[in-house]
């Protein structure tokens, strides 16, 4: 790890990690390991937050169950609690990250045509989403069968200049979250 630290040592941050500290260590554990299996654990503790933003941290960067440690040492986590919360990182770390680089999308394939106007030279790309929408009744439920999804079909038209206007624009958005996730 460099010498940044991943975690904000901002206040309110640090007073939730000396909360942490105090809380019974069985029950911060136990809040964690349900936070990286992906439930929410509202009434759990005050505590919530402080091991909502370490999870997200860790998640993002991802760090080695070691570093992950020293990070929570730096901030002023007790020793053995920072050791504990790496030892379910350990665990957990491959199904954290692997579940949060997915995107969850009703694409289902993209198509593009090149077309060019034959008397006046012109171009113009065709983007195709092919969209998977569930049936409106199903919206709404979880038991939803995928099979009676429809496939609907969304299609842009943009001029060359239009299309790379657009995806400089996309470019821009990305390292501006970048910069915020940095």
């Amino acid at each position: 790890m460099s010498d940044h630290s991943i975690f904000n040592h901002a206040k309110p941050f640090l007073d939730h990690v000396q909360e942490l500290n105090h809380a019974p260590e069985a029950e911060v554990i136990a809040v964690f390991k349900l936070l990286c299996q992906g439930v929410t654990t509202p009434g759990r503790g005050s505590f919530n937050p402080a091991l909502e933003t370490i999870l997200d941290r860790v998640a993002y960067f991802p760090l080695r169950p070691a570093d992950m440690k020293t990070e929570l040492v730096k901030v002023g986590m007790a020793e053995s609690m920072s050791g504990q919360l790496s030892e379910v990182w350990a665990e957990q770390a491959r199904a954290v990250v692997n579940q949060r680089k997915k995107v969850d999308s009703d694409v289902k394939d993209v198509n593009y045509e090149i077309l060019t106007d034959i008397v006046t030279g012109v171009e113009r790309i065709n983007l195709k989403f092919d969209l998977n929408h569930p049936r409106s009744a199903d919206v709404f439920s979880r038991s939803a069968d995928v099979t009676s999804a429809r496939l609907q079909t969304a299609e842009l038209t943009f001029t060359p200049d239009q299309l790379f206007a657009l995806y400089d624009q996309l470019e821009a958005v990305q390292k501006r979250i970048d910069k915020i996730c940095s």
